[in-house]
């Protein structure tokens, strides 16, 4: 069930769905709550007022999903901790509830950036002619006739034996790079 779909449930009404998918969420809110002080009892508390925010602010006409229902919940349960400390009487600030989300943002992003630069190895050690093929199939959604008559092929079978050519390169490639030293 998409994020959106939760969204849709909730605004008309449906509940039984979209809770279960919604609870699949409270493991890292508790997690963050008993982290920074709280319990598992204060984390269930928080999670539930949580949960109560966001279906109230769904069901308003102005409510639009910026971010993933889990970095919604995550961020109120963040404030609703920090808010339930201070009145506590703790010292804290809100930069010490260390966001998950950002992190695990980060290191997809790092996991991202480790595929391209992989991609890119694999891309050079191609040539330009493969790359050239490759780009225009699958980039730029050019038919194979197109791609044999621009770039010179005597007919469209041997512009996609070039191709095919090109992927098991690519593949060998891949291999190559992935295994160990």
């Amino acid at each position: 069930m998409t994020d959106q779909t939760i969204v849709e449930h909730l605004r008309s009404g449906e509940h039984s769905k979209p809770l279960d998918r919604l609870y699949t969420h409270f493991p890292s809110i508790k997690h963050m709550v008993v982290t920074h002080g709280g319990s598992e009892e204060d984390a269930a508390d928080i999670f539930q007022e949580a949960l109560l925010v966001f279906i109230e602010k769904v069901k308003t006409e102005t409510f639009e999903l910026t971010s993933s229902i889990k970095t919604y919940l995550y961020s109120v349960c963040r404030f609703m901790l920090y808010d339930k400390n201070r009145k506590g009487g703790k010292e804290t600030s809100l930069e010490t509830y260390h966001d998950v989300e950002v992190e695990s943002d980060l290191e997809a992003k790092q996991q991202r950036e480790q595929q391209f630069g992989f991609l890119e190895k694999i891309l050079n050690e191609l040539g330009d002619k493969c790359v050239e093929i490759l780009q225009r199939y699958y980039y730029r959604k050019e038919s194979m006739t197109v791609i044999a008559e621009s770039l010179g092929y005597a007919n469209v079978n041997t512009a996609k034996t070039q191709k095919y050519k090109c992927l098991e390169r690519a593949r060998k490639q891949a291999i190559h790079f992935n295994q160990p030293s």
